[in-house]
Parts: structure tokens; C-alpha cells; sequence
């Protein structure tokens, strides 16, 4: 099996989130916390992902992308089996901060390890498709796992999906140990050096071509993360049963997966990719106001009709970005320091989490609508900033 290939089936595997599709019901049912608690846990979790993004990605431009990866894998399983030990705030701190280390040491490390891979096959050029196929794997294997965790929590308990997610976890540890290590002339030059933790931050900011993909990329992927937390709440609001949140999830997915597969015709029809990347911001501002009506009117047909389609849209068009971007941040990017610089990416996106949670927690103590009609506004303020502030094309 190619390395491509192994890569492809850990990242299936570790992404079998059998807990998905009740996630909220989990924390709050079984865990007892309240949906402030949930959200603010979850900033702690982007605390420490900010804490540990740079020193990871350190890790893995200095000590090898393989190195982090694996280790990022085994990490995440020890987090998800701490979740299902008790249901107490504080192994869900510990789990929390495990994924949050997990999470950085793969982040930046699995993308810079797919592409280093490529550039030794001299195959660079065809980034865009292995990257997405990625995301697309990682999407086939969550959505029947959160399909699945959905009837599984309302059928059995609430936690055996957690359960099932860090076995699956484990398969994802044993595939990866077997990923071969990626070595090329310019990786070689640069480890006989010293690399700098800053070295990822320095790049983006003497690097003014990608200035504006990344801090849009950055802005909207904030605010649209926060339908991930906010969605099971909206469909137990308008009266859909516990075990069709997976179900949503999964469509959403789909509606996620192919976005991604139709990357290269979505910049064919509009124009090129800066004008995709301008039409999957809008589309996103537009699912928070169409989720916005939907729970304003409340649990009938209209309203669930809207609301979940306004759902479907946020999470396809809005969590969808990121392969968007890869090859302009790795045509702009030596490889040297692409971990750390991804790394530092993600990093600014993590710090924003921080904030916006705690803000989303507020919102939605006052309703719902008013959460999704505030980040629908915001969306639309900085669609228009972006227009004013950048001209910049796609080469």
C-alpha cells in the first residue's frame, strides 16, 4: 500500500466520530453540563490547541511530519477513551486537552506529510485533488459512523458512541505506525539548521500574497464552526427526535464531501478561485440567516424545513473551505516550514474559537435565532470588508 493510501485509511479511521450526532445530548444528558459549560469547554480545548499548535508543528518540520502524525494518532485515542471513564467535568477536561494536543500534532503534520510525498514524486501540481480526496475520505468515514452513533445513543446509552470512537481510534494508531517517513533535498538542508517555533508566524507575515486567504479562511471558519455546536440544540428546538441528529449531520457531510469533489468545476463556472472561495463565504452567511428564520418560526413544517436546510448549507458550504486553500498556501510555503506555518493557521483559528464560544453561549441563553441572525450579519459585514480591503487574485 502507498503512502498516499495509508495516510488516506488512518484518516477514514480515526475520523469514525461515532459521538457526532450526540455530541451536545452527551455533555448535557450524561455529563450533566449545561450548554454555557459545553461551549466554554470547548474554548479550553481551543486554549490549548492555540498553546500547542507552534510547538507541535515545531515537532514536525524538525523531528519529521511522521513523527507528529503518529504520535497526534495515539494521543487522540488516549483522549477519547478518558471521555468514556466517568462522566465528570473533569475527565472531560482531561479528554479535552488530549484532543486538543492530538489535534495539533496532527494538524499542518498530515497535509505537509501528503504533499512532501508528492514533491519527491514530483506530482506538486496535483495537490488540490490528493487534498480533497483526503477530506473526502475522512468525511466517508465519519458520516455513517455519526448515522450509526445517533441511533446507537438513543437506543442503548449516550456514551457507547464516544466508546466505539476511540476503538476505531486504536485501528487508526496500528495503520499509522506502518506510514513511511518523507525525506527530500530541501527537508535535508533545512534540518541541519535551526528552525525557529516563530518561523511559521515570520512567513505569513512577510508573505503578502497569501495575506488574504488566510485570514478570510480564518474568519469564516470561527463563525462556522459554531453551528457544530449549535445545531443539535436548533433540532431538538423545532422537535426532530434525538436519533435523526446523525442523520442531518451525515447529509450535511455529503453536502460537504461534494463541494470539496467539485472544487476544479466550481472555479470553472464562477470565474476562478477567489471568486469560489467569495461564493462559499456568502453561502455560508446565507445558511445562518435561512437557520436563523427556521427557528424563529418554530417546530412546524416551514420551520423545520428551514432550519435544517439553512443547516445543511452552513455546514457544506462553510466547514468545506480549507482544501480550498492548499495549494495557494503550498505554492507560498517552503517545505521546510510548512508544518509550522499550517500549523500557525490553524493556530489563529483555534485563539478565535476561544472567543466566539463563550460569545455563542451568550447568544443562544437569549434564543437561538438571535445566535444564527448574528453570525449571519457579521458573515455579510466581513464579506463586504473583504471586498473593500483585498483585490487580490488567484494566479
Amino acid at each position: 500500500m502507498s503512502n498516499i493510501k495509508k495516510i488516506y485509511l488512518t484518516g477514514f479511521l480515526r475520523n469514525m466520530h461515532f459521538f457526532g450526532g450526540v455530541m451536545v445530548p452527551m455533555f448535557m444528558d450524561w455529563g450533566g453540563l449545561s450548554f454555557l459549560t459545553v461551549l466554554l469547554l470547548q474554548s479550553w480545548f481551543n486554549i490549548c490547541i492555540f498553546a500547542f499548535e507552534i510547538p507541535t508543528g515545531y515537532v514536525a518540520d524538525r523531528y519529521g511530519r511522521k513523527t507528529s502524525y503518529v504520535l497526534g494518532v495515539f494521543v487522540g485515542m488516549i483522549g477519547f477513551f478518558t471521555y468514556t471513564l466517568k462522566p465528570e467535568l473533569a475527565y472531560f477536561v482531561a479528554g479535552e486537552t488530549l484532543l486538543a494536543l492530538s489535534s495539533a500534532l496532527i494538524s499542518g503534520a498530515d497535509e505537509a506529510l501528503l504533499y512532501d510525498t508528492l514533491l519527491v514524486q514530483d506530482l506538486q501540481s496535483t495537490a488540490d485533488k490528493v487534498v480533497g480526496n483526503y477530506r473526502r475520505i475522512q468525511l466517508s468515514g465519519s458520516i455513517p459512523a455519526i448515522i450509526l452513533g445517533g441511533f446507537l445513543g438513543e437506543r442503548f446509552n449516550l456514551i457507547l458512541p464516544m466508546q466505539l470512537t476511540a476503538f476505531a481510534s486504536c485501528l487508526a494508531f496500528l495503520v499509522s505506525l506502518t506510514i513511511a517517513e518523507i525525506s527530500h533535498n530541501d527537508v535535508k538542508a533545512t534540518t541541519k539548521q535551526r528552525i525557529h517555533l516563530m518561523a511559521g508566524l515570520k512567513h505569513l507575515r512577510e508573505t503578502p500574497v497569501i495575506r488574504p486567504y488566510w485570514i478570510d479562511f480564518v474568519i469564516v471558519n470561527i463563525i462556522a464552526r459554531s453551528i457544530l455546536w449549535m445545531y443539535q440544540p436548533i433540532l431538538g428546538h423545532i422537535g426532530v427526535p434525538l436519533r435523526y441528529f446523525g442523520v442531518v449531520q451525515a447529509t450535511a457531510m455529503l453536502i460537504e464531501l461534494l463541494v470539496i469533489s467539485n472544487m476544479l468545476h466550481l472555479d470553472t463556472v464562477v470565474g476562478n478561485r477567489n471568486k469560489t472561495l467569495m461564493l462559499t463565504r456568502r453561502l455560508t452567511m446565507l445558511g445562518f440567516l435561512i437557520t436563523c428564520a427556521g427557528v424563529y418560526i418554530g417546530a412546524t413544517h416551514t420551520g423545520q424545513l428551514l432550519a435544517i436546510s439553512g443547516i445543511l448549507i452552513t455546514f457544506g458550504f462553510g466547514l468545506s473551505r480549507r482544501p480550498f486553500y492548499t495549494q495557494i498556501f503550498n505554492e507560498h510555503i517552503p517545505s521546510a516550514i510548512r508544518a509550522t506555518t499550517l500549523s500557525s493557521i490553524s493556530m489563529f483559528s483555534s485563539l478565535g474559537v476561544v472567543f466566539v464560544n463563550p460569545l455563542t453561549g451568550i447568544l443562544t441563553s437569549q434564543s437561538l435565532a438571535c445566535a444564527c441572525g448574528t453570525y449571519g450579519t457579521l458573515l455579510g459585514v466581513w464579506d463586504r470588508l473583504n471586498q473593500l480591503m483585498y483585490r487580490t487574485k488567484v494566479e
